[in-house]
This record gives C-alpha cells, sequence and structure tokens, in this order.
C-alpha cells in the first residue's frame, strides 16, 4: 500500500477571523482516508479554531468541528490524531477539497494541514 501526506502549508487564521482554502488531491492516489491538523509551535493553542471539511463534495468533517479533536500536540502518538475516514472510500485522483476555518479567539492562529492519501493496490 503506497501511502502520503498531502500538506497544505503555513496557514495563518487571523484573531476572530475565517478563511477558505481550496485544494485539489494527488492524482497518483485513489483515496483521501484521513485528515490532522499541527499547530506550528506544537505548544500553541488553537482551541478557538473551527473548520468544516469537504472533499469530493462530501462532507469529512462538519462545520463548527473543534480543530483541537484532530491536532497534533507531541503528547500523543501521531496515528492517534489522526481523523481517519478510510471506510468511506473518499476519492483524491485530482479531487477538489475544501476547508472552511474560523477562528474565535484572540490571537493568530498559524498550522499545517494534512491530508493522508492512500492507494490500496500497491
Amino acid at each position: 500500500m503506497k501511502k502520503t501526506f498531502q500538506i497544505i502549508e503555513d496557514i495563518t487564521v487571523a484573531a476572530h477571523g475565517n478563511k477558505t482554502l481550496r485544494e485539489q488531491m494527488l492524482a497518483d492516489y485513489e483515496h483521501v482516508t484521513g485528515v490532522m491538523i499541527v499547530p506550528h509551535n506544537l505548544s500553541d493553542d488553537i482551541s478557538g479554531l473551527n473548520l468544516s471539511c469537504r472533499i469530493s463534495q462530501k462532507e469529512v468533517l462538519p462545520s463548527g468541528t473543534d480543530a483541537v479533536l484532530i491536532s497534533y500536540n507531541g503528547n500523543c502518538a501521531r496515528k492517534d490524531c489522526i481523523y481517519d475516514f478510510k471506510a468511506d472510500k473518499i476519492p483524491a485522483r485530482s479531487s477538489n477539497a475544501e476547508l472552511v476555518l474560523y477562528n474565535s479567539s484572540e490571537k493568530d492562529v498559524k498550522f499545517n494541514f494534512y491530508f493522508i492519501l492512500e492507494n490500496e493496490s500497491e
């Protein structure tokens, strides 16, 4: 099985701000099997960040999802922070992904967003 990360790097959502990002998934991979957030500084508080995620017109994370639920902070294994939806068979192969982010905190939030892509046949 071939597996990789597709990363949207250096995302900043201003205090009390929102942002919408669109990303095309890599054509070389069959499925998007999970997502994860990694703050720029692992000790940063991202508790005010909420998001939604759609991939290939399918809702993966509903509006208002607390980013802390899928955030890696160094205190647990990375695999425990990944929101895994492998069973949903979300297609990659150049599918479009949309992230809608809202930061309700008093400070900017900076992070990287990871998509986990896989091929079952390899």
